[in-house]
């Protein structure tokens, strides 16, 4: 007997309307036949009553943006949970037992429609094509993909949660993401499109240090070789004014771009540009040393938000061992992502490192120079422990 989550699961990527039943049979694992009788109707469930423990039905009133995909909808977004189906081709639908399929006499038009309409989504209209067409794009790019016309699959996205979804995913190889130091002391409540869009300075007293989420995000992306290409590095121009910087002064171009460069997982930033002045002005990154790239002096003025934690700004070199500080801190919690499976670039690149952990001295010449009062000497034994040098 056909469990009834899998007959679900069959007539909601039905109602999908982008995929051949072949493909179909072939994520469900029901045959070819079984889907074709369902596609006709002749294989059906009965609706159930919602188990308490399962998750709950949308909420009444109006839609609000899901935290996840960014979608006016009516939370739990289902549509988030129907993504992790598609993207991951498990049955993770039997969560959903009481949500009623639609008819496949339909139209593809109308299973999309209705489809929606069941998930408790508010899409309607251009939302509505946008949303078939992304999915239509998402097959389509795979296939170019198999067939070796491109080598790499991208992301973008403004939201850290949204982010590491399409990581967990394992279909990306590189993402574009927003990043500088305002961004990533944003609390998560905070949308960051608002605060691009508003012409109020970003409020410091709202910040809290580096929002979790957010440095989940850079470790889980170098733990699992996604790299990032940072955009809005300047944060639309207002780190480099003294008018609309949450910072005690602003920023200079320079440190902007070296604080996204020193995130975990970062290769590459975009820098939005007007004019040959301001190009110019960002290609000087390249010719400028340590001391005009250096920003901890801009989020020393925020000590207490980055206390104990370590921002690679290297105000602890020089290091009588000439150990690298900040390189094995930023290794060391890429590798405590997963310490029982430390991906094996991580541990090369360490490897490949011309001084160890192992060979500090315990000196503690860095902690007294560490604005943020790091626990360097901790995190040396920690890596010796993870490491194993």
């Amino acid at each position: 007997m056909i469990a009834e989550a899998k007959i679900t699961e069959a007539e909601l990527l039905l109602a999908y309307g982008q995929l051949s039943q072949r493909k179909i049979a072939k994520i469900t694992g029901l045959s070819r036949g079984t889907i074709c009788m369902i596609a006709n109707g002749k294989r059906k469930i009965q609706v159930k009553t919602v188990d308490p423990d399962m998750p709950p039905e949308p909420e009444d009133g109006p839609p609000v943006r899901c935290p996840g995909c960014g979608a006016m909808v009516q939370l739990p977004c289902l549509l988030c949970y129907l993504e992790d189906l598609a993207a991951n081709h498990r049955p993770v639908m039997q969560s959903y037992p009481n949500i009623v399929p639609t008819s496949p006499a339909m139209t593809n038009d109308q299973h999309s429609q209705k489809s929606t309409i069941r998930l408790g989504l508010n899409l309607t209209g251009d939302e509505l094509k946008r949303y078939r067409e992304v999915r239509a794009y998402m097959d389509y790019v795979r296939q170019l993909k198999q067939e070796g016309k491109i080598r790499a699959i991208g992301a973008s996205s403004h939201d850290p949660q949204t982010a590491m979804r399409l990581v967990e995913t394992g279909e990306i190889e590189h993402l574009m993401f927003s990043v500088n130091l305002a961004y990533d002391m944003l609390p998560a409540s905070v949308y960051i499109i608002d605060s691009l869009m508003s012409n109020e300075k970003i409020d410091r007293s709202i910040f809290r240090g580096i929002e979790p989420n957010r440095a989940k995000l850079y470790e889980l992306c170098a733990s699992r070789d996604v790299s990032i290409t940072t955009m809005k590095t300047l944060g639309a121009g207002k780190l480099l004014s003294a008018d609309q910087t949450p910072f005690a002064r602003p920023m200079t171009v320079t440190q902007c771009i070296h604080y996204a460069l020193s995130r975990p997982a970062v290769v590459s930033t975009l820098i939005g540009c007007k004019d040959r002045a301001e190009v110019l002005e960002a290609v000087r990154y390249l010719e400028l040393g340590d001391a005009e790239r250096d920003f901890s002096g801009i989020a020393e003025t925020m000590r207490e938000t980055f206390h104990g934690k370590c921002v690679y700004c290297n105000h602890c070199l020089p290091c009588p061992s000439e150990i690298d500080i900040a390189a094995v801190t930023k290794y060391l919690e890429i590798a405590l992502v997963d310490r029982q499976s430390i991906p094996p670039g991580v541990q090369a690149h360490y490897n490949n490192m011309s001084r160890h952990a192992s060979e500090c001295s315990e000196c503690a010449s860095c902690e007294s120079r560490c604005p943020f009062n790091v626990a360097v000497i901790e995190n040396m034994r920690k890596a010796v422990e993870v490491f194993g040098k």
